[in-house]
């Protein structure tokens, strides 16, 4: 394990940490940080982590990406520093290990049944009749995967 994540898991195992709610109102996908306002109507809480470890933009892992105006849910790791822990809507999300991820699996897999072809009595068959459903469905993944 990390240092990095070592002195985390002993921040998170270590007594009580404040909770606070609030409302998105910015959202840095290169930095994966977003700006809230929080409800107990302190000051605006920047540069807050989308991730619990800050590991200069690893993609690995499960992200959640909220939408601005969305309401979410933070943990206080100390002071200065606050992780999204749920939102109410999520703009984009990322789900990926070191060597793959889920969208680029799906995005292959669509091309891929976009090339299919078939061997029939009168020879290969020339174009998926359904190929733009499935065509339509690899560009929605793009609005729903960062990555």
């Amino acid at each position: 394990m990390s240092e990095k994540a070592q002195r985390l898991l002993k921040l998170l195992t270590q007594g009580p940490h404040p909770v606070k709610t609030g409302v998105v109102t910015s959202v840095n996908l290169q930095e994966l940080t977003c700006d809230v306002d929080p409800d107990d109507e302190g000051a605006e809480l920047v540069g807050v982590r989308l991730r619990t470890i800050a590991d200069d933009g690893a993609v690995d892992g499960f992200t959640v990406i909220p939408k601005v105006g969305s309401s979410v849910t933070l943990l206080m790791l100390d002071e200065d520093t606050a992780v999204v822990v749920q939102a109410s809507t999520a703009q984009l999300l990322t789900l990926a290990t070191e060597n793959e991820s889920l969208k680029a699996i799906l995005k292959d897999t669509f091309a891929a049944i976009g090339r299919m072809s078939f061997q029939t009595n009168n020879g290969a068959t020339l174009q998926l009749l359904n190929a733009p459903e499935f065509t339509a469905l690899d560009q929605r993944l793009d609005l729903l995967f960062k990555n």
